[in-house]
């Protein structure tokens, strides 16, 4: 299937291919890529989980500048738990287009507490480093605003190819 990115996705796929390459401090580049996709793709609460130097669980280490440190400390999972262990696990991207319609949901922060889920489709996608998945790159965007889920997800696996 080929699918066409919108302008402003590729737009955006050429600036995080540059900042990245030439990058000096990675977790202030990658914190600006999440807030990128915020402003320009309407990709909201954007969090990168990667495994534990242990290996026992993924725990979000960057999050979107609307989520305080001291909720992004609570998104911790084993692989396998819940849509981001599930896509650390399978290495497979998970669309849902209705947070509220799944129960593997876990929303550890609390950050969309006083949101309408109905309203909000989650997105969650494998990164991948020399064949190993390492971590995940998850973000939610309002339902109304998608019109093409699979051009969102090819974006996303662009974003964590990058990544």
């Amino acid at each position: 299937m080929d699918i066409k990115l919108p302008y402003e996705h590729l737009d955006l796929l050429r600036r995080v291919a540059k900042h990245l390459a030439t990058a000096e401090d990675v977790p202030t580049t990658l914190a600006a890529v999440l807030e990128w996709m915020s402003e320009e793709c309407d990709l909201q609460r954007g969090v990168i989980s990667l495994l534990s130097v242990d290996g026992a669980e993924i725990q979000a280490n960057l999050t979107a500048g609307d989520i305080p440190t001291s909720k992004s400390n609570r998104m911790r999972y084993r692989p396998g738990e819940g849509i981001t262990g599930k896509v650390f696990a399978s290495g497979k991207p998970i669309y849902l287009p209705q947070i509220d319609e799944d129960s593997e949901f876990l929303d550890r922060s609390g950050i969309r507490r006083n949101l309408d889920l109905s309203a909000l489709s989650f997105f969650c996608i494998p990164i991948s480093y020399q064949g190993h998945v390492i971590g995940t790159l998850s973000a939610d965007k309002r339902r109304d605003l998608i019109t093409a889920p699979e051009a969102e997800i090819e974006f996303l696996l662009e974003i964590a190819e990058l990544l």
